[in-house]
């Protein structure tokens, strides 16, 4: 059994994705998979079992981050961090289209922005 903790990151955006993926593996953990819709992030979950999955709120895809992530806690007892690349949390519609209430929080915060240089553009792994 390895001990270094598996992820999953679910992002739509292949630059932000690969940043993820970067960072992740040098602070020492290890990518399981990617996605880049619900759908798919789920199948990964199924077949990887990770440790924790990193989600994108907005995956432009039939099924959302937030619908993803209520399967794979729910269904597949996997904890999910959303990340999003707005600066306010999801608001009252994310929350009430989450069938069991409200996002959950982490300690005051309910998601975590994804990482961006000045104007907006996604960083270039080094």
């Amino acid at each position: 059994m390895s001990s270094t903790a598996s992820v999953i990151i679910v992002e739509d955006e292949g630059l932000v994705a690969l940043d993820l993926k970067r960072r992740l593996e040098r602070m020492g953990y290890s990518v399981a998979a990617q996605a880049s819709g619900g759908r798919e992030a789920v199948e990964k979950v199924r077949e990887t079992a990770p440790d924790l999955v990193l989600m994108d709120i907005s995956l432009g895809e039939d099924l959302d981050g937030i619908e993803a992530g209520e399967i794979i806690r729910g269904r597949l007892h996997v904890p999910v961090v959303y990340l999003t690349a707005h600066s306010d949390p999801p608001g009252p519609g994310a929350a009430d289209r989450h069938r069991d209430g409200p996002v959950q929080t982490l300690g005051g915060n309910d998601h975590l922005g994804e990482p961006r240089m000045a104007g907006g553009h996604p960083p270039l792994g080094r």
